[in-house]
């Protein structure tokens, strides 16, 4: 049988927008000219692999979806395209694409399971991999790809934690798979949640519904699984605006209240964020290159969650862009190229849409600091960009003993680092000035 989490996760998200009404849609969002197979299909996932080319796969209860979504002109067309292979117990979980020709899709299947299929030509032929993974009863979440090379797949547990999560990793394209080399076991009856893992650099980062966040720092090889929710409430999605900085969002259904847990250190440690503005229920995500953080909601709490709204610091406070249009999931490429699945203006069928141009363009962000690199390092040695500010550098090991101090005098543009000696693993860089504080994991190989 199914697993019950991993359907109950995508029927949670469906029924969000079965609530829909028909509102007039606010001008900063604009309709994608779109739909997929049938008129109730979510476009929940996307592959965002420049401001003009993106993929996006869909969902809908009935599994009746057998189609990706593709455009190569930032939205102002689309192509339905069709995954002709998939039997009548299989639907589409996920896409990863890394140009407009080259693109995988995991599926699963409805008893147990699951598979892999790639494309080389934008989607008019899909193929299994001649050297699949074998994910056995674990059901395919996602896969991505940093490049045409690397790429991982996760597949969550049938029934955890009597099996495990299946996560494989490829370093020729998908010719060959193999075992990822660590993996934290599974908490009982803990999946993946539906909403897309989160890729900065080398680094990937999934969240769980039982209240964990899974972080990967060598593409998805090595893996860390840290508590990020300490309430009673049920997390669903997991945004990071660079390295260091990641928010969760979790949601008490008996209440609706929501919350937001944050970290500073790439994911090791997280604590219970106070949040204040219009936080919404349906998606979360970062905005690569800003301190942007960006959320969306679909009215499944009421109907102030409605809308969507945007954080220029790391979750603190949010202000709406608008409270009229529902919308599931969010993704970004940048302040003037951001996507959600949501509904038509006139609510009889779902389509995609396009955050214009001006809603964050207009509004000033203040870039993270620059992390260090190269990261992973196969030497240990590392470069890390340095504010104008004096500094403090500190790096410690994984059990918190301090291997590297310095301080720098301002204005100063770059640090050479050193850990060419000591054991490879992950280690905490952190960054402290007058202004503030952020951590990075080190990753030496």
């Amino acid at each position: 049988m199914t697993s019950p989490q991993f359907m109950s996760s995508y029927r949670y998200f469906l029924s969000l927008l079965l609530l829909l009404l028909t509102l007039p849609a606010r001008a900063q969002w604009v309709a994608q000219p779109f739909t997929f197979d049938t008129p109730d299909v979510l476009a929940y996932r996307f592959a965002i692999v420049d401001a003009n080319v993106l993929w996006a796969a869909g969902y809908d209860e009935s599994f009746a979806n057998r189609s990706v979504a593709l455009t190569t002109n930032g939205g102002t067309t689309w192509t339905r395209r069709p995954v002709p292979t998939l039997t009548a117990t299989e639907f589409l979980t996920s896409v990863s694409a890394t140009s407009a020709l080259d693109a995988w899709v995991t599926i699963a299947n409805a008893t147990s399971g699951g598979r892999l299929l790639h494309t080389t030509d934008g989607g008019t032929t899909w193929t299994a991999p001649a050297a699949a993974p074998n994910f056995g009863p674990a059901l395919p979440n996602f896969v991505h790809f940093f490049t045409p090379t690397n790429g991982v797949a996760v597949a969550d547990p049938l029934s955890a934690p009597t099996d495990t999560f299946a996560i494989f990793v490829t370093r020729d394209g998908g010719l060959t798979w193999r075992p990822a080399a660590s993996v934290p076991a599974p908490l009982p009856d803990e999946n993946g949640v539906v909403l897309a893992p989160v890729a900065i650099g080398n680094f990937l980062w999934f969240a769980t519904d039982e209240g964990r966040v899974f972080t990967s720092p060598d593409q998805g090889d090595t893996w860390l699984a840290a508590v990020s929710n300490t309430v009673a409430a049920e997390q669903y999605a997991v945004a990071f605006t660079d390295a260091a900085h990641g928010i969760t969002v979790s949601v008490n259904g008996a209440t609706s209240q929501q919350y937001l847990h944050a970290t500073t250190d790439g994911g090791l440690t997280w604590q219970l964020l106070p949040h204040t503005g219009p936080l919404f229920s349906a998606g979360i995500a970062g905005v690569p290159g800003t301190n942007l953080l960006l959320s969306v909601g679909a009215g499944d709490l009421g109907p102030n969650d409605v809308g969507s709204s945007y954080s220029r610091d790391f979750g603190a406070t949010w202000t709406a862009l608008e409270t009229s249009q529902y919308h599931v999931g969010v993704a970004a490429h940048g302040p003037t190229a951001v996507w959600s699945g949501a509904s038509r203006a006139d609510a009889t069928s779902l389509g995609i849409y396009r955050l214009g141009a001006t809603a964050l363009a207009t509004r000033p962000t203040a870039r993270p600091a620059q992390p260090a690199y190269p990261n992973p390092s196969l030497t240990g040695e590392f470069r890390l960009p340095l504010p104008a500010a004096p500094a403090t550098v500190a790096i410690t090991d994984a059990l918190g003993r301090e291997v590297f101090r310095t301080t720098t005098p301002g204005l100063q543009p770059e640090l050479a680092l050193s850990l060419r000696g000591h054991a490879p693993g992950v280690y905490l860089l952190t960054l402290s000035t007058a202004a503030g504080t952020t951590r990075q994991q080190l990753v030496v190989q």
